[in-house]
């Protein structure tokens, strides 16, 4: 997989956005801190909307496994992809974005964000998933990121998922 040291704001691609699997009492996702916070006030109805997302995910047919989703958001020409990495906590799903980030649930993300984008056409933009304030190592996270996404490619051939490091 490419990687990059830049703003991942200044980059042209769709952006993909570690989030947690809860809500607050309105209904909102906490979006925490990072990256999440930053698409959270650059875009004041992310929130809302993914928080909406995740509440109806935990209570359709898929009850009780909070399963991790891609939810995608379009806002002022750009596309984000929002990307589990932190676990619901079931007795307070307003405090989901307080806690260190699941291995297995990034995994299970980015199975199912390179199943996602295997369409698409453009650029997607990845950061590494849980590192940041999630508290996850990236020599974890890093080698299952490369296994699952840096065999797609787009149309010249150039990879489709491009790393973002600071």
């Amino acid at each position: 997989m490419k990687t990059v040291k830049a703003n991942i704001w200044d980059l042209s691609g769709v952006i993909c956005i570690p989030t947690n699997l809860g809500w607050n009492k309105d209904g909102r996702n906490i979006m925490g801190a990072g990256l999440a916070r930053q698409a959270a006030l650059l875009y004041p109805d992310l929130p809302s909307l993914y928080g909406r997302f995740v509440l109806d995910c935990s209570m359709g047919k898929d009850r009780g496994t909070y399963a991790p989703h891609i939810f995608q958001f379009t806002g002022h020409n750009r596309w984000l992809l929002c990307v589990a990495t932190k676990e619901l906590n079931r007795k307070e799903p307003w405090m989901s974005w307080n806690q260190k980030s699941s291995l297995s649930l990034v995994r299970e993300s980015i199975v199912k964000l390179a199943d996602y984008c295997r369409d698409l056409l453009g650029p997607v933009l990845v950061v590494p998933f849980g590192c940041g304030c999630g508290g996850l190592s990236e020599d974890d996270v890093l080698p299952l990121m490369d296994e699952h996404l840096s065999s797609q490619t787009l149309i010249d051939g150039s990879l489709k998922f491009t790393l973002v490091k600071r």
